[in-house]
């Protein structure tokens, strides 16, 4: 079971924050994200030996924050073994003479010696703290005294306004009502289940990591989107036919299986993007910190929106518009090519996520980290290995439709 996009986004955050927070005491002029302008003691060390350093304690903090997010996951696991890898985790064992990792205090020297393993211990501390009381309700505490719900949503009060919960209205074919309804999923085993809307919370009571709390209010005044003003017929028909030509095309398949996922498309291409400019390792994380906090704040500033806008999701307007009429288009993983089904019956390529329609989290996303590159790189002509992501997809290895596609195999380069 994997954790929805926006708590998986949150957690990147986490991790970027306390790697960045890490390894800015390698570095002669960086301030770390609460302030730290710690300087490790590094004399004596080769060029190579600092840059070993530097990695293991990045992978160790990955393995610090994912195993206290997710320890019964394998990602904490597989960034300690990423990090014996490395080589010379016994020669990192210490930078100088042993040090405390318990008492986290690195004030009382100009050049404090301390261990790959309490540096990274103690960044994650830091940054897992902060995240507690970031009002994502991530350990539930915020909605129930036992039995708690981790990201569950919750009545509040501001001083000002109250706040309800979200209402999750379920849209019967019969209902007037366009508005977002809980998506009916299945397991395939005899299981069914509504799924409400995932964190609809996060809009109103996260903080956002680019702007100051004392500022959040103003900055969102200025920050919404349009009415899109949709056309559901012309829409869904728009969908048929899209899933039609994907239904038929093992390239267009292929690509909405790999890029679907925004953290791993998204990260593939900034980590690429990162070796093709000869970053450093302390680099390499200040360009993870941009993109998560950047990646954050989209989300929550879509979330926002989503609520607000409250628009049904294309398989429910299938079902509620779809009548006897029959199309034919895209009838399932396990169906090669296109097929006539009943309109009410189809389905997207791909599982459709538990929550509003409008504004595309995607698109937010997307847009965000083009931007911040930009202001990152400080210029919008990208450098990149050519091609930056070269994978090949098996026939028949799909994870949507194992065995049965791509009929052949596919080569993507992006």
């Amino acid at each position: 079971v994997l954790y929805e996009t926006p708590p998986q986004i949150r957690i990147q955050g986490i991790n970027s924050i306390a790697g960045y927070t890490a390894l800015a005491g390698f570095d002669e002029t960086a301030i770390g994200w609460f302030g730290e302008t710690t300087r490790y003691c590094t004399k004596g060390l080769t060029k190579e030996e600092k840059a070993l350093y530097e990695k293991i304690t990045g992978a160790l903090v990955t393995h610090y924050v994912y195993f206290a997010q997710a320890p019964k996951k394998s990602g904490g696991q597989e960034a300690i073994r990423a990090s014996v890898a490395y080589g010379g985790l016994k020669k990192a064992y210490r930078l100088m003479e042993e040090y405390d990792p318990a008492s986290c205090d690195f004030s009382k020297k100009e050049n404090q010696p301390a261990t790959p393993w309490s540096i990274a211990k103690c960044a994650c501390v830091k940054s897992l703290s902060y995240f507690e009381t970031d009002g994502w309700n991530s350990d539930g505490s915020l909605s129930r005294e036992v039995n708690r719900k981790p990201f569950e949503d919750f009545d509040f009060f501001d001083g000002t306004n109250q706040y309800n919960k979200y209402e999750n209205q379920l849209c019967t074919p019969n209902s007037d009502v366009m508005t977002w309804t809980p998506l009916r999923e299945d397991s395939g085993v005899g299981f069914f289940q509504r799924s409400l809307h995932v964190t609809p919370q996060i809009g109103l009571t996260s903080r956002l990591l680019t702007v100051p709390s004392e500022n959040k209010c103003s900055y969102l005044e200025n920050e919404t989107v349009p009415d899109p003003q949709y056309d559901y017929d012309f829409e869904l028909d728009f969908v048929l036919e899209e899933t039609r030509k994907t239904a038929n095309d093992n390239k267009r398949f292929v690509e909405v299986e790999a890029f679907d996922s925004k953290l791993s498309s998204l990260v593939a291409q900034a980590v690429l993007w990162g070796v093709a400019n000869k970053l450093s390792e302390f680099e390499h994380w200040k360009l993870a910190l941009t993109f998560s906090i950047t990646m954050h704040d989209a989300t929550v500033l879509a979330w926002r929106e989503k609520v607000y806008w409250n628009l049904i999701r294309p398989t429910t307007v299938a079902e509620r518009l779809g009548g006897t009429e029959r199309k034919s288009t895209w009838a399932g993983g396990d169906v090669l090519g296109e097929r006539e089904i009943k309109v009410v019956e189809w389905e997207p390529v791909i599982r459709t996520m538990p929550h509003a329609e409008y504004p595309s989290g995607s698109a937010c996303m997307c847009k965000a980290w083009a931007e911040a590159l930009t202001a990152f790189s400080g210029s919008d002509e990208v450098n990149k290995p050519s091609p930056a992501l070269d994978i090949v997809v098996k026939k028949g290895q799909s994870k949507i439709a194992p065995h049965v596609r791509p009929t052949e195999d596919v080569r993507l380069t992006f």
